[in-house]
């Protein structure tokens, strides 16, 4: 058996990574086991000798996706002052900063990250990947010395929209619908992506994911999601198109 665990700090939005480092297990018959303890998460994963090499290049196709995405969201979210938009714009034009164009900053993730039977993500980025967040706090100097222009007449929700109209779709449709007290995301087959519970930060933990998925089109079922539709272009009664 080959025998790995990846660990990293909690305040990032790890409920993507998780998922899909279970997937990639469980697709390669192997165990899997989570825990999540002052602050700080672990992943651990066992799985043949023989799928050593395929099962690492997932792994490491999974964590370059969630630092170009989940670390460059978080830095988005903390640098940028952006008092003149709400919060949920806020959100929304962070995600979208984040997703735009990170397949550069995954191939750089990808050239510094190094893979074994021990990944510890945050220290990979702070001592392997020097110029990732120079790169990033260039985007937010940019933005900063527009913000004047940017904020009149919905500016940074213009740019949100044109940040997601020029980002290559990456799923065809996802729906958002509510459950009791539990906020769904679901693929068109209808299998759930992602669950959370509907308390005073699901407003913007729903919309963050939605955007990070890069749907052609979301299905929103029912009117807890209506502040949805305010942000994305060519809104519809039942859908939002996204993109493209």
């Amino acid at each position: 058996m080959f025998e790995m665990a990846v660990s990293g700090a909690a305040c990032y939005d790890i409920d993507s990574l998780i998922l899909n480092f279970r997937r990639e297990t469980e697709l390669c018959g192997g165990l899997f086991a989570f825990e999540n303890n002052d602050n700080r998460f672990m992943a651990c994963m066992a799985i043949s000798e023989k799928l050593r090499d395929y099962f690492l290049a997932r792994i490491k196709e999974e964590i370059c996706e969630h630092i170009a995405v989940e670390y460059k969201y978080d830095f988005f979210l903390k640098s940028l002052n952006l008092t003149s938009i709400s919060d949920l714009e806020k959100v929304a034009f962070c995600s979208a900063l984040a997703v735009f164009d990170k397949e550069t900053d995954k191939k750089y993730i990808s050239e510094h990250l190094l893979v074994g039977s021990e990944i510890v993500v945050d220290s990979a980025v702070a001592f392997c990947m020097p110029k990732l967040f120079d790169r990033w706090a260039e985007i937010v100097e940019l933005v900063e010395s527009n913000k004047y222009e940017l904020s009149s007449c919905n500016g940074l929700v213009e740019m949100m929209r044109f940040l997601l109209k020029s980002s290559p779709c990456e799923s065809e449709k996802i729906h958002i619908q509510k459950n009791n007290d539990h906020l769904f995301i679901s693929n068109d087959l209808g299998k759930v992506q992602f669950e959370y519970y509907d308390d005073e930060d699901a407003n913007a933990k729903v919309l963050h994911r939605a955007i990070s998925l890069l749907p052609r089109q979301i299905a929103l079922h029912g009117d807890r999601f209506d502040y949805l539709r305010s942000l994305f272009p060519n809104a519809k009664k039942q859908e939002v198109e996204t993109i493209g």
